[in-house]
């Protein structure tokens, strides 16, 4: 059973992507992802049996999604995000125990808690190098954007 952790960047690729791929050159976050980052993500993600997320990222995610998108476009990324939480298992550790972790202070909050959720099993699928290394470093296995970029050949 393949469990993936999504990170905030790509997570709100997906779902910008699978409202409206168009949009994606143009959302405020998405400027440096494509279309075709998109569907590398959306296919990476086809066959997983399980994505987690944590409160963390969704909050983040939420903030992010709608940063400047007017109506109509605001409420059918709001409903996609809605219906793609729905299929996730949310992962939790206290903002505490998160903060206590030695990578809190290099990566923030979001980032450190995927080091205390995650598992030898998970596999993080993410955009961030710093949070790559660290999940490296632990023994956690990550997929990069830029890997499956270079696996695509573009």
């Amino acid at each position: 059973m393949a469990t993936v952790a999504v990170d905030t960047n790509l997570l709100l690729l997906l779902i910008v992507g699978s409202t409206r791929k168009d949009f994606i050159c143009r959302h405020k976050r998405l400027k440096s992802y494509t279309e075709r980052d998109f569907e590398l993500i959306a296919q990476t993600l086809r066959n997983v049996d399980v994505i987690i997320s944590t409160p963390n990222v969704m909050t983040e995610v939420s903030n992010l999604l709608v940063q400047g998108v007017l109506e109509p476009l605001r409420s059918e990324l709001l409903s996609r995000f809605v219906s793609l939480s729905a299929a996730m298992d949310e992962r939790y550790h206290s903002c505490g125990m998160v903060m206590e972790d030695p990578a809190f202070v290099a990566l923030g909050l979001s980032d450190a808690a995927w080091l205390c959720i995650l598992k030898a099993d998970s596999i993080l699928v993410t955009d961030d190098r710093d949070l790559s290394n660290q999940a490296f470093s632990r023994g956690l296995q990550v997929v990069t954007l830029a890997a499956l970029r270079d696996q695509a050949q573009y």
